[in-house]
């Protein structure tokens, strides 16, 4: 249900991210920070080509809002947060705890993708954030404008709001109709001897009955899916991660704690691993789980545009160590890379396998046809006792 004291503006526009990167920063935001959403990755080229503004990728939504925070505690300007409406929720802790009117009262601009959007077609996992993402604004009396398509007047309804409002958080929710459809290509890193298709091919043909397998969010979970055949005898013994971004290690380290007897595999991004690492430290109390947890490091956010993860020259060897994990092997070939997942599946101790792996990945990745409720009971009937 729409508020009129919730909505400032509620209308359409065509505007280009230039056109909004203009009026944020003629509204004195000087600096930007947040996760990478395929929505709003021309919003992020803009940024990133905008010399007024220094631009940080953030781990996950709730440290973004923080960086934010301590920006505006520095300055006294409003930071840009820009994130999916999948994260939104992520944000919600620090936004009320810290800079809520009635804490802190630290203001910022909110821009984000609005995935899910109702009447407009898109992948099952957004459906439910999609349909709650008005709510949830309303709910955190978040003013909101929204950028569709039609209404060029929006841009500057917004700047207006802006330069009146000083000190108060607002929202500006972008829909997949107001977003261009050319972005120049982001820049590629050097390329890498190992691939990640190829690693999962090798996996797979070792695999039996006592493993299990987690995939990632993004690539990591669609690859493996087309290394299983894809559409249209689609394998659905996986359990995807199409969304959660960040918790798929949490469902296999739940999965492998219930289940000791099985082998359990989590298919990990160097991304989503950076945005929720520190759960994965109860192994310190697990030293004898069969959990192998294979990261994909290819220092980018492949599925949603390119853009660069936050921390890319991370140690992660060193911080699997930390976390609790017996076994710790860095490969970046793929003799390498066989050779260790091999051993790994011989042992019965929490292993990190940290493979260096190329950011390009295959052309024309399937997605998951199934639903997600009839994919969940074909892995209970393969995964029971």
């Amino acid at each position: 249900m729409k508020s009129t004291n919730q909505k400032q503006a509620i209308a359409e526009s065509g505007a280009a991210p230039r056109d909004l990167v203009d009026v944020l920063v003629s509204c004195g935001v000087r600096f930007a920070t947040g996760v990478p959403d395929s929505l709003l990755a021309p919003l992020c080229d803009q940024v990133d080509d905008c010399r007024s503004i220094q631009h940080i990728i953030a781990a996950n939504e709730g440290s973004a809002l923080a960086l934010g925070g301590g920006h505006y505690l520095a300055t006294g300007q409003r930071p840009l947060i820009y994130m999916q409406n999948s994260g939104l929720p992520n944000a919600i802790n620090p936004y009320l705890s810290m800079c809520h009117p009635s804490a802190y009262a630290i203001p910022s601009i909110w821009v984000i993708g609005w995935r899910g959007e109702p009447g407009v077609p898109d992948e099952p996992q957004h459906r439910a954030i999609g349909a709650a993402t008005e709510g949830l604004l309303a709910l955190l009396n978040v003013p909101v404008f929204m950028l569709r398509s039609g209404d060029a007047d929006e841009l500057d309804r917004l700047e207006a709001w802006m330069q009146e409002t000083e000190k108060r958080t607002v929202a500006v929710l972008v829909s997949a109709r107001a977003v261009d459809a050319d972005r120049r290509a982001p820049e590629r890193l050097e390329a890498r001897p190992l691939k990640r298709r190829e690693l999962l091919e090798h996996l797979v043909t070792g695999l039996d009955e006592e493993d299990t397998i987690f995939a990632g969010i993004g690539h990591v979970g669609r690859e493996l899916l087309a290394v299983r055949g894809g559409a249209p005898t689609e394998f659905a013994g996986d359990l995807l991660c199409v969304g959660g971004m960040g918790h798929a290690s949490q469902f296999a380290l739940g999965f492998a704690l219930a289940r000791p007897e099985r082998r359990v595999w989590c298919l990990d991004g160097d991304g989503a691993f950076t945005m929720h690492m520190g759960a994965c430290s109860w192994l310190t109390r697990h030293p004898e789980q069969r959990f192998i947890h294979v990261l994909f490091d290819n220092g980018v956010h492949a599925s949603v545009g390119g853009q660069p993860v936050c921390g890319q020259a991370v140690d992660f060897g060193r911080i699997a160590g930390a976390l609790g994990y017996q076994h710790i092997e860095r490969v970046s070939t793929l003799p390498a890379a066989k050779a260790a997942l091999d051993q790994a599946r011989a042992r019965r101790a929490p292993t990190f396998l940290w493979c260096m792996v190329d950011e390009r990945s295959s052309a024309g990745l399937p997605r998951p046809r199934l639903e997600l409720a009839a994919r969940r009971d074909i892995f209970w009937s393969l995964h029971s006792d």
